[in-house]
């Protein structure tokens, strides 16, 4: 699905285009831009449908107590890669501190094991 924001441009005003003419561009404009919503809700209730059907297939597949033990896994090993992808802060530390804070890791001898 396309995330794009765009500003409402308007139609520019000229003397030489009747006024019948203007009318109907800025109603095509208006129909295309709601199709285009319409199609963007349409996609992601696909989306999301064929996200469930998928949940439920594996559920089906593994088991209940084998799928949370997968989510389990699955989280843990994500929370164990922000700690390396995150600095020891959080987002709000400069990129000279992080540097620093590397530097002296590696120096320090400190291996990690995503780089093993």
């Amino acid at each position: 699905m396309r995330t794009e924001y765009q500003s409402q441009a308007q139609m520019p005003y000229r003397n030489d285009v009747p006024f019948e003419t203007r009318q109907a561009a800025i109603e095509e404009r208006i129909a295309a831009e709601q199709a285009s919503v319409k199609r963007a809700g349409e996609d992601a209730k696909n989306l999301a449908l064929a996200s469930q059907e998928y949940r439920d297939d594996l559920v089906k597949l593994l088991g209940h107590d084998k799928y949370a033990q997968l989510r389990a896994y699955v989280h843990e090993q994500k929370r164990y890669a922000r700690k390396f992808l995150l600095p020891p802060r959080g987002p709000e530390m400069t990129t000279i501190t992080d540097i620093w804070s590397i530097t002296r890791r590696f120096a320090s001898g400190t291996k990690c094991r995503l780089l093993d």
